[in-house]
């Protein structure tokens, strides 16, 4: 039990794990399929799916459901933000000394 057991992995199996990292093992990203090229025909297409002078897709089915997704997603960040700003404030009306969680609370 001398020093160099406690000091850890020594300089000379470094060098080896290293000389095997970069000889033997494979990196997985070269590996992978190289990303789908897209011509201008594909964007052009994607980019008339939206209207940008009335706001809105085209198709009235991806309108309505890109709609209910923004009302939930605005709903979901307004109750965050009300969370948020109940916790930082006082927790009772100032003028009514009610408490503004006793509405919310659990009876």
């Amino acid at each position: 039990g001398g020093p160099t057991e406690l000091a850890g992995p020594t300089w000379g199996s470094e060098l080896k794990a290293y000389e095997r990292e970069r000889r033997h093992e494979v990196n997985p990203e070269l590996l992978r399929r190289p990303p789908r090229c897209l011509d201008k025909g594909t964007i052009a297409h994607a980019e008339r799916e939206y209207d940008t002078v009335l706001q809105r897709y085209r198709d009235d089915g991806r309108e309505v459901q890109m709609r209910s997704f923004e009302e939930k997603e605005r709903a979901a960040h307004l109750n965050r933000a009300m969370d948020i700003q109940i916790r930082r404030e006082q927790k009772f009306n100032l003028v009514t000394h009610e408490g503004r969680l006793d509405s919310i609370a659990p009876p």
